[in-house]
């Protein structure tokens, strides 16, 4: 499933891509947590996912805080380094650029947690790379009680959905999906608008 989801997302043409992207970060920004959000933890594109380059730049421009996703060595986990304009970004190990200067968040400082994914549905479960890496940092918040959890978005392509993710205990649903067609809320999310 990962690879043929991949595959879907890389082989959008250019301009139905570039139009995409555009009403993806349009939807998002309409978020009411991004409108609220101070401290904003970002991704950087790779692999044919949503482009997030005006996403970074339109939260800059809002004043807020932008983190971007740093893997730590040897312990298969990632942490949140800030990224201020001017911090030179250095490829990981798996040539992703991350921030060079290694000033990590506090996990109860986020506000929102903006996610890639592979594929995704209606309930919004997730699927990613494969890595665990955002399962791993997500399931770490969920055990705390005495802050207020960063609300996860996924941030993906329509084409990305699937009809049900496989679940597996370790994995941590997104509270909601934007993609350039609507925002899917997930179980979480659901239940606190009701």
């Amino acid at each position: 499933m990962r690879r043929r989801l991949r595959e879907r997302r890389r082989s959008l043409p250019p301009r139905v891509r570039r139009r995409a992207e555009r009403r993806a970060a349009d939807r998002l920004f309409r978020r009411p947590e991004i409108r609220r959000a101070r401290h904003i933890a970002l991704f950087l594109s790779a692999d044919g996912e949503p482009e997030t380059a005006d996403i970074l730049r339109r939260a800059r421009q809002a004043s807020k805080r932008v983190y971007l996703p740093v893997v730590l060595r040897g312990r298969g986990r990632m942490a949140f380094a800030r990224h201020a304009p001017g911090v030179p970004l250095r490829p990981n190990r798996y040539g992703i650029p991350e921030p060079s200067v290694r000033c990590f968040v506090l996990r109860r400082t986020l506000d929102v947690i903006v996610a890639p994914l592979v594929g995704f549905d209606d309930d919004g479960r997730r699927l990613g790379m494969g890595g665990g890496y955002y399962d791993r940092y997500l399931a770490t918040l969920a055990k705390r009680r005495r802050f207020r959890r960063p609300r996860v978005v996924g941030l993906a392509f329509e084409c990305q959905r699937v009809p049900a993710v496989p679940r597996n205990p370790w994995d941590v649903s997104a509270d909601i999906v934007v993609t350039e067609d609507r925002p899917r809320h997930g179980p979480i999310s659901r239940r606190s608008h009701e």
